[in-house]
């Protein structure tokens, strides 16, 4: 598939219907299909007929169900009067968009990092300028991210601050 659908894209679901009039109402059903097929309802949308097709908007969120392995991918089926017609499959991608700022506000940028996702996977990226950074194509579970290095933030300094103290000696119980 060529275009894939990204977390905040909008979908126009349009279906050419005929003998219904504008303003009937038409019902989206949008489903998750799973890895064993299966098509799990993730939202429903209400439209209607105009000009000889029933349209209504969906927008994309992002991950639906973080236990299935791969892209995500999306049938709706659109009800109108008593006709019902499936779409073909819409595949979407997740995107990891993250953003770091210093306790000032100010964007962080060249910050390597590496992020790891539940399945073992590991991306290493360095976030821009503007201290964001995009990740495309992830896995879809949960991760963690890690910085190549990091050297706190001390206000008014532009030396990295001292190492800290070595932990005091824990007393030792005398018998």
């Amino acid at each position: 598939m060529g275009d894939r659908l990204h977390p905040g894209d909008t979908v126009v679901m349009s279906v050419e219907v005929s003998g219904y009039p504008d303003g009937t109402p038409a019902t989206f059903k949008v489903f998750e299909v799973d890895v064993d097929s299966a098509a799990d309802p993730v939202t429903t949308v209400k439209g209607q007929v105009k000009g000889g097709r029933a349209e209504a908007e969906w927008t994309y969120e992002g991950i639906v169900d973080e236990d299935e392995p791969g892209a995500p991918e999306f049938v709706f089926e659109c009800i109108v009067g008593k006709s019902k017609v499936l779409s073909e499959v819409l595949e979407a991608e997740d995107v990891l968009d993250l953003e770091f700022k210093d306790e000032d506000g100010q964007p962080v940028a060249d910050a390597e990092l590496t992020v790891e996702f539940a399945d073992g996977t590991r991306r290493e990226a360095k976030t821009d300028a503007a201290g964001k950074l995009r990740l495309t194509d992830i896995p879809r579970r949960a991760y963690e991210v890690r910085f190549a290095r990091f050297i706190p933030f001390v206000a008014g300094s532009t030396a990295p601050p001292p190492p800290p103290a070595a932990p005091a000696a824990a007393d030792t119980p005398t018998a």
